[in-house]
């Protein structure tokens, strides 16, 4: 049975890592791979081992009683010392966890579904009527035993409160414009609740619910965080005015400080008030003077909160976006210790995955750096110490195109390692294609002006249209463009190296919105659609043009280093083009990986099918076993 906690704590956001794991019906059993332990299971999570969960939301009993909410219907459970994860029966995300006890946890997930911790299952509980059509998005259980969640009614700018008793729903409509109800709250136990609601023109305002009606209150500005007592609001204007509020018994607010830098996580206490610069901890009074030391974090600081404010040896949580969480000790007026609670063991991996036949390359999430390795071993690229946005691109010589964090420019990885960096290119650019061969790079702006970098210099050589869609190229001699022309029809050109050709075909009469280049089988693809026969994929190999049929939504398509064509469907299946049509190759509903679908694949004939999900872990299918065709 799980011990009573014994000590009080309150966190906003934090990030979980472990090894054992937990589920609806079966609490602790261990987690050897995405879906448990199944001989028969052909898939391989090469890494990493342990599970790091991002958090949507959390709270907390005590310091060793912790809940985290994240996607896919996970959660993780920290009892001071080590994680355990469980699965709620949905593959959707946890937007709201609170409780009363250690027994007695609730949470919403974002199909608007409540789910109850009894200390030994997550089980769905409390399911609203079926004529009550809601998007929930928080979610408060009172002393008594009382549930109570806020949202907005479906179809609807109505902002709702429903309650229930232990058998009964009872709801309450704020009104007609009042927007999405935000956050619950009751920062005194003898006070009103307070009720925070998204309105179309006047920001995040509050209200009192007093005998079944909202009253609203007279709070300066649009409220941005609460946290106990204490809330911020933003008035309009440029800058924007920040007041720190302190909350009255009867739901009005005293302001304590306006005009001053609140950017970041706030903690409620009667003195110090802790703020975050961005990237740095520290603790200042309302005059905003430093107190104490000031710790820098490796990423932005998302939210932080002590365990009992103003008291000796208290513990403060802070969790970075890039998923550090450390705990902070607080001693006479200062941190004195600062631990890391879930360190991580090498990198984290973040897409696009790519590779070359031999090795794979990513990004890791902490750093933004370059990472290469095998699926199993990853190590940081020495040769580009410099942050990369989630723009990663392999040629068939094994060069890569990436871009800079810091400064948005582009960069090519030769094959030997070395790096040639471009100027930054002007304008906001659709899209962009490196010729390995001579070094140029070539580009579209967003108003369809093709140019080139050449000899470090940006040139314009041509305009395509008024505006452009896509640009993308399999060579030099065979660049895409698609644009929209001053009729405001959709136009498809070809680049030969020397002028644009038109190549429109006429089967495609509707706006395109994507395309996509396989630069090993020189071909380039669109997906369309036509009035009489659907969804259809238009193939250019260069001369003509052919069309195949498709039953699914292309949300991307991936080239193997073998020509052969794969798409992914909105994170939830990956299928395979043959002659006859698609064959799929994985679906969700088979195989769900705790990351709830894929951020990026990868195809390697020699191995297998790769796939990197949502929470950073890498998973190989060997040699893609195919099935018919669909």
């Amino acid at each position: 049975m799980p011990r009573r906690p014994s000590h009080r704590l309150m966190l906003v956001a934090v990030v979980a890592t472990g090894l054992a794991v937990a589920g609806c019906e079966e609490p602790r059993t261990t987690l050897t791979g995405p879906s448990g332990p199944d001989a028969t299971d052909p898939w391989i999570t090469l890494y990493p081992e342990e599970l790091r969960l991002p958090a949507t939301e959390l709270w907390a009993l005590d310091a060793d009683d912790l809940w985290i909410g994240s996607h896919g219907g996970w959660l993780a459970h920290h009892d001071g010392e080590r994680f355990t994860h469980h699965r709620l029966a949905t593959d959707h995300s946890v937007v709201a966890i609170h409780g009363r006890a250690w027994n007695d946890v609730w949470a919403v997930t974002d199909d608007a579904r409540l789910w109850r911790w009894d200390g030994r299952t997550w089980r769905e509980a409390a399911p609203l009527p079926p004529d009550h059509h809601h998007s929930l998005d928080c979610l408060l259980v009172e002393p008594g035993g009382d549930v109570l969640v806020g949202g907005v009614v479906s179809g609807a700018s109505t902002g709702m409160v429903a309650r229930w008793n232990g058998r009964l729903w009872k709801r309450l409509l704020l009104g007609d414009g009042t927007g999405r109800v935000e956050a619950l709250l009751r920062p005194h136990a003898e006070g009103p609740l307070l009720v925070l609601a998204r309105t179309a023109d006047r920001g995040t305002v509050p209200y009192a619910l007093r005998d079944g009606r909202f009253e609203p209150l007279d709070w300066p500005g649009s409220v941005r965080r609460c946290v106990g007592t204490l809330a911020i609001t933003t008035t309009g204007g440029w800058p924007p005015r920040e007041s720190l509020l302190r909350i009255q018994p009867d739901g009005s607010c005293a302001v304590m400080c306006d005009d001053v830098d609140l950017n970041g996580p706030l903690i409620d206490s009667r003195w110090p008030l802790v703020l975050s610069d961005g990237r740095a901890l520290a603790v200042i009074d309302c005059v905003r003077q430093p107190i104490g030391d000031i710790y820098e974090l490796t990423s932005h600081v998302r939210a932080v909160m002590p365990e009992r404010p103003g008291r000796t040896g208290s513990v403060i949580y802070a969790t970075t976006w890039a998923g550090d969480l450390a705990r902070f000790r607080w001693t006479q007026g200062s941190y004195l210790q600062r631990e890391v609670l879930n360190p991580a063991d090498g990198v984290i991996l973040d897409g696009p995955l790519v590779g070359d036949g031999e090795r794979l390359f990513a990004r890791d999430a902490l750093t933004d750096r370059l990472v290469v390795g095998d699926g199993e071993r990853w190590r940081y690229d020495e040769t580009g110490d410099v942050p990369l946005r989630d723009e990663l691109r392999i040629h068939p010589d094994g060069s890569l195109l990436t871009r800079r964090r810091d400064l948005g420019t582009w960069g090519h990885r030769r094959p030997d390692g070395s790096w040639q960096w471009y100027p930054e290119a002007p304008g906001y650019l659709e899209g962009i294609f490196l010729d390995t061969a001579s070094g140029d790079l070539y580009a579209l702006d967003q108003e369809a002006l093709f140019m080139v970098c050449r000899d470090g210099a940006w040139q314009p050589l041509d305009r395509l249209g008024t505006w452009s869609r896509e640009f993308c190229a399999v060579a030099a001699d065979q660049q895409y463009a698609i644009v929209m022309d001053r009729f405001d029809r959709t136009r498809i050109l070809r680049y030969d190296g020397d002028r644009w050709h038109d190549i429109t075909p006429g089967e495609i009469s509707t706006i395109v919105h994507r395309a996509f280049a396989a630069p090993r089988s020189r071909r380039f693809f669109v997906p369309y659609w036509e009035p009489e026969r659907g969804d259809m994929l238009a193939i250019h190999d260069g001369t003509s043009w052919t069309f195949r049929e498709r039953d699914f939504y292309v949300q991307d398509l991936v080239e193997a280093p073998d020509g052969t064509i794969h798409g992914i469907e909105s994170d939830r299946e990956i299928h395979r083009m043959h002659a006859e049509g698609w064959k799929t190759e994985w679906t969700l509903e088979e195989r769900p990986f705790p990351g709830h679908g894929v951020r990026s694949i990868w195809i390697d004939p020699g191995r297998g099918l790769y796939v990197l999900d949502h929470f950073g872990q890498l998973h190989l299918l060997p040699g893609i076993p195919h099935r018919g065709p669909r």
